[in-house]
């Protein structure tokens, strides 16, 4: 019961099998490194019920070599910052599995090995990942929703984000990738191999939300949503608020764009 926390300052390094979390906690990684190497086939961020995880990295590494599961009961939350230093993920990384989950990312970068899934099965709200800077990259997946019972929402704000994935993958409708387009545009996701946008041929998957920035500032005319080289089905809703366009899947060019973009008028 009650608050805890721990703090890696410059020049640390704590190497674990198990880092259990429990009550309201904060883990802040302020440089050095933190290395969670458990080798069994299962979580080695712990978190009991009614846990409450603030997870924040400004400067350092932290290296998880097995599954990292967080948020992984039904009342566990975890909000996760990434401001600064790298988050290599070696084997899969999921947020939130059965808790609620949310991680902001405003620098630093963020390596994907293997699978980075998004999704939650008893979480209310819904789980989320927002970039507004640095880097998610690697040659791993972004795998949205599977066994999804809430929204899992992938959000790009803005041109300062670099997003570089192996596949991208909406395992459900309850999938969400957003973009706020300001009036430099928006970072597409590069994808080095599938867009899969449907589970079986025969269905489209998830939803395609598209965001303006504040302002009446003009907006691009066009911006590139996704790259990639192979795409498997579309998006079964596409969301515009703020702003009007045509959403257009250009399998040639190997681009899914947003063409004649202008600003919605208001009431």
């Amino acid at each position: 019961g009650g608050n805890s926390g721990l703090t890696i300052l410059p020049d640390g390094s704590l190497t674990v099998e198990h880092l259990q979390v429990a009550g309201r906690s904060r883990l802040h990684l302020a440089g050095g490194m933190l290395t969670l190497g458990d080798s069994k086939e299962q979580a080695n961020l712990c978190l009991t019920p009614d846990t409450h995880l603030d997870l924040v990295i400004d400067s350092g590494y932290l290296i998880t070599e097995n599954i990292v599961r967080l948020a992984t009961r039904q009342e566990t939350t975890v909000d996760m910052q990434l401001n600064g230093g790298l988050v290599e993920a070696r084997r899969p990384f999921v947020l939130s599995e059965f808790g609620g989950g949310r991680l902001l990312q405003t620098g630093g970068q963020f390596r994907v090995a293997d699978n980075l899934f998004l999704h939650s099965r008893h979480a209310k709200l819904p789980v989320r990942y927002t970039i507004r800077g640095g880097r998610l990259t690697g040659p791993g997946s972004l795998r949205l929703a599977d066994g999804q019972a809430t929204d899992a929402i992938f959000r790009v704000e803005g041109t300062e984000p670099t997003i570089h994935l192996g596949r991208l993958i909406m395992a459900s409708d309850r999938g969400v990738l957003e973009f706020l387009i300001g009036t430099s545009g928006v970072s597409p996701i590069a994808v080095d191999e599938e867009v899969n946008l449907n589970k079986q041929e025969t269905f489209q998957q998830g939803t395609l939300r598209l965001f303006a920035a504040a302002g009446d500032e003009p907006l691009p005319d066009h911006v590139v949503l996704l790259r990639y080289r192979n795409r498997l089905g579309q998006f079964s809703l596409i969301e515009l608020d703020g702003l009007t366009g045509m959403v257009v899947y250009d399998d040639t060019a190997g681009e899914v764009r947003l063409e004649n973009i202008k600003r919605q008028a208001g009431d």
